[in-house]
């Protein structure tokens, strides 16, 4: 596989390569140290997340076009501000060909997005639960499982059994393997979403705010909130009653999420904001796009 890595350009024209868990700030250890006094000591950290890499704001804030940002997924051309008047330029980067997966009970294997998830009968959700058959996490370069408290490093072809479900960790081809992406401009306008709830408001850099509303906006609140991707029976069980028929589900599932999609393109957002397949579904943010979650 090869190793994920990031180079910035600096606003004098220094080229820096970091990789997964690397620091930019002030003190003196960190990969990239910015000496000014308006940069954190500890600003922010590069992560790996499945086949992608973000920027993440620890002591520090970090702005694209103006707006604050929580979490920014890297893209070459991207100018990344830390500070005013200073901004780092993303040149390229390298990404995994190759990302572990999971596979449950012989389904369809699942990508290992986050670097943490959680079994919850017999589908993996975000996040690390305290109802969890078992608990997946990475410490950026392994994977873990823990069962029954008890915290086991797994590698590609480990099979295994807890709570009566096969797994299995295996790895996928990444789509973009070992691309390195050359100087570019995102390809639409950044979107920056707020997250309330029963409100969700999006808004395209300089243009109109949709607002969804309803149950559109509970769903497209959930998969924010859980930051990853996750079976839709999961979803629709916290939107509608827990004990209804699976089919009966399935049926609202299907018609809600027909009438998100229609809404978006209505609004001439892209309807693939919410992405379904393969019985999971996920909120698809872009590099450039941003999220606050207001709940």
């Amino acid at each position: 596989m090869h190793v994920a890595s990031v180079r910035f350009l600096t606003p004098d024209g220094v080229a820096h390569d970091l990789f997964a868990g690397d620091v930019i700030g002030r003190v003196w250890h960190a990969a990239l140290q910015v000496l000014d006094p308006r940069i954190s000591e500890f600003h922010a950290c590069v992560s790996l997340r499945g086949g992608e890499l973000v920027l993440l704001p620890l002591r520090g804030s970090i702005r694209l076009g103006g707006v604050a940002v929580k979490t920014l997924r890297l893209e070459a051309g991207l100018d990344v501000e830390l500070a005013p008047g200073f901004a780092l330029r993303v040149a390229s980067l390298r990404l995994p060909d190759a990302l572990p997966a999971l596979t449950i009970d012989d389904g369809d294997p699942v990508r290992l997005d986050r670097t943490s998830c959680s079994l919850v009968d017999g589908a993996l959700v975000t996040g690390l639960r305290d109802e969890a058959e078992a608990r997946l996490w990475s410490d950026g370069e392994r994977w873990y499982l823990d069962a029954g408290g008890t915290s086991t490093a797994i590698e590609p072809g480990w099979r295994g059994a807890v709570g009566g479900h096969r797994l299995a960790l295996s790895l996928l081809a990444a789509d973009d393997a070992g691309v390195v992406a050359t100087v570019g401009k995102p390809s639409a306008p950044p979107l920056h979403l707020v997250i309330r709830y029963d409100t969700v408001q999006i808004q395209p850099i300089d243009g109109p705010v949709t607002t969804l509303t309803g149950i559109p906006a509970r769903l497209v609140s959930e998969l924010a909130q859980l930051n990853g991707a996750a079976h839709w029976e999961v979803i629709a069980r916290e939107l509608w009653r827990a004990d209804m028929e699976r089919s009966a589900l399935r049926v609202r599932w299907d018609k809600t999420l027909w009438s998100l999609r229609r809404k978006l393109e209505a609004a001439s957002l892209s309807p693939d904001l919410v992405r379904s397949a393969g019985g999971y579904c996920e909120l698809v943010l872009r590099p450039h796009d941003s999220l606050d979650v207001e709940v």
